[in-house]
C-alpha cells in the first residue's frame, strides 16, 4: 500500500488486511482482539438475521439484514467495552459472553429460520450473512488492487485462496447481481477475480496461476442448471463445485422452483444422489431442496416428500443416507406444513436404526421447541405428536447401545 501507508507501517498494515481477508481463521488471529471481535459481530449479525426473518413482518430481507447487522455492532461495541471496563481478566466470564453464548444463540436461530422463515425476495445481504462470513472481505477485494492498493508479496496467497474460494461458492456472482450495484457483493466478480490474478501474476513472474482464474473453468459455459442434469458424469471435485454453486443460486433467487419442476418427471436422478453422494454432500443437497420446498406448490412439495420417502425404504441404500432422507421429510413437513408423507414415514420404518434416529430427532426437536418462536413451536407440534416415543418404540423394549446418532 504503498501511497497511502507509511513505508514504517506497511507490514503491520498489510497484515491487519490479510487478516480480514482470511476471516482470521488461523489460531493466532483468532485470539487477538480483533480476531475475536471479528467473529462476535459475524455470529451475532448471524443470530439477528436468522431471528428477525422468523419474527418480522418486514417484507424486505436487505433491510432485515441491514438492521441485524447495526444491532450487532451495537452489542458488539457495547459487549466488548464492558469486558475491558468491568470484567479485567476474568477469562471464564469473558470467554462466556464473546464466545459460548453467541454461539449458542446462533445455532438456536439458525434451526428456527430453517423451520419457521417465510418465502421474501432473494438478498445477497442478508445470504452472505448467514453463509458466509465475507461481506467485508469482498468490499477489500473489490477496492483493489490498484498502484495505491497492493498488498505485499507473502501476503498474495491470502487473496488467492479467497478468491478461489468465492469462485467455488458462486459468491459473489461472477456477472453481478445489480447495476450499479449497490454493495460489493453485488458487483461483478469476474473482473475482480481477474485483476487479482495478473496482479498476482506480476508479483511472482509466473503463469502457473490458473487455480482461481475463472477462465479456468472448463465447462463455464455450461448453465449450471444443465450441470446438475448430467451431475452423475462429473468427477467429485466438480460435484462439489456444483452444489455450493447450486446451494448459491437458490439462495439468491437464480434458480427457483420453475426451474426444477423436471425432477419431478425423473426420480432416478433423485436415487443417483442418494446412491453416490457423501453424507456432507447429501446435507448440503438436502438444505438447498429445502429451500425449494419453502417456494414450491403443494404438488412439487409433495412430490418431493414421496421421493425422500422412497429413499428411506430402499433396501439397497446405506442405512446413514436413508436417515438423510428420514430427516429431510420431517423438516419440509415443518417448513410446508404437509404431513401425509410424514404419516407414511412413521407407518413404515421398519429398520432398528433408522426407528431410533426418528425417536433421537423427535427427542431434540422438543428440547429445543420451548426455546423456539411460537410460530415454529406451533409446526413443530404438529409433527412431534405424530412421531414415535421411546415407550412405543421397540418390539423389545430398548434401544440397543450402540446406535448411531445423527449430529445436528
Amino acid at each position: 500500500m504503498p501511497s497511502i501507508v507509511p513505508s514504517e507501517s506497511q507490514t503491520e498494515a498489510c497484515s491487519r488486511v490479510a487478516d480480514i481477508l482470511s476471516g482470521f481463521t488461523t489460531a493466532d488471529a483468532k485470539s487477538t482482539p480483533r480476531g475475536k471481535t471479528w467473529h462476535f459481530l459475524h455470529t451475532v449479525a448471524q443470530h439477528y438475521v436468522q431471528t428477525l426473518e422468523v419474527n418480522s413482518h418486514i417484507s424486505d430481507a436487505t433491510i432485515i439484514a441491514s438492521l441485524a447487522w447495526w444491532s450487532a455492532a451495537q452489542v458488539t461495541a457495547e459487549i466488548f467495552s464492558y469486558n475491558a471496563r468491568d470484567l479485567g481478566n476474568n477469562s471464564e466470564i469473558i470467554s462466556l459472553l464473546q464466545l459460548s453464548i453467541p454461539a449458542q444463540l446462533a445455532h438456536r436461530s439458525a434451526i428456527s429460520s430453517l423451520l419457521g422463515r417465510p418465502q421474501r425476495a432473494p438478498s445477497s445481504l442478508a445470504f452472505v450473512t448467514t453463509h458466509f462470513t465475507a461481506l467485508w472481505r469482498i468490499s477489500l477485494l473489490e477496492a483493489g488492487p490498484a498502484s495505491e492498493i497492493t498488498l505485499l508479496r507473502n501476503h498474495q496467497d491470502t487473496v488467492d485462496v479467497l478468491v478461489a474460494h468465492c469462485l467455488r461458492a458462486g459468491f459473489p456472482v461472477r456477472d453481478g447481481i445489480a447495476e450499479p450495484p449497490i454493495l460489493a457483493i453485488d458487483a461483478a466478480f469476474d473482473p475482480i477475480a481477474i485483476r487479482w490474478l495478473f496482479a498476482s501474476r506480476e508479483q511472482n513472474h509466473s503463469e502457473d496461476l490458473t487455480h482461481f482464474e475463472p477462465e479456468a473453468d472448463e465447462d463455464a459455459t455450461t448453465p449450471l442448471l444443465e450441470k446438475l442434469r448430467i451431475i452423475g458424469e462429473l468427477s467429485p471435485d466438480g460435484r462439489d463445485f456444483l452444489l455450493c454453486q447450486f446451494r448459491t443460486a437458490v439462495g439468491l433467487g437464480m434458480i427457483v422452483v420453475q426451474d426444477m419442476i423436471w425432477i419431478q418427471e425423473n426420480p432416478t436422478w433423485l436415487g443417483y444422489i442418494f446412491t453416490n453422494f457423501a453424507n456432507d454432500e447429501l446435507e448440503q443437497f438436502c438444505l438447498t431442496i429445502l429451500e425449494l420446498i419453502r417456494q414450491g406448490s403443494e404438488e412439487f412439495q409433495i412430490s418431493i416428500q414421496r421421493f425422500l420417502l422412497q429413499q428411506v425404504n430402499r433396501e439397497d441404500l446405506q442405512t446413514d443416507r436413508r436417515v438423510v432422507a428420514m430427516r429431510a421429510i420431517i423438516q419440509s413437513s415443518i417448513i410446508s406444513g404437509h404431513l401425509g408423507t410424514l404419516d407414511l414415514l412413521v407407518n413404515s420404518v421398519v429398520v432398528p436404526e433408522i426407528l431410533y434416529s426418528l425417536i433421537d430427532l423427535k427427542r431434540r426437536l422438543d428440547e429445543i421447541r420451548r426455546v423456539l418462536p411460537p410460530l415454529v413451536q406451533g409446526r413443530l407440534r404438529s409433527v412431534l405428536v405424530r412421531l414415535p416415543s421411546d415407550d412405543n418404540s421397540s418390539p423389545h423394549g430398548e434401544a440397543p447401545d450402540s446406535v448411531p446418532i445423527d449430529s445436528e
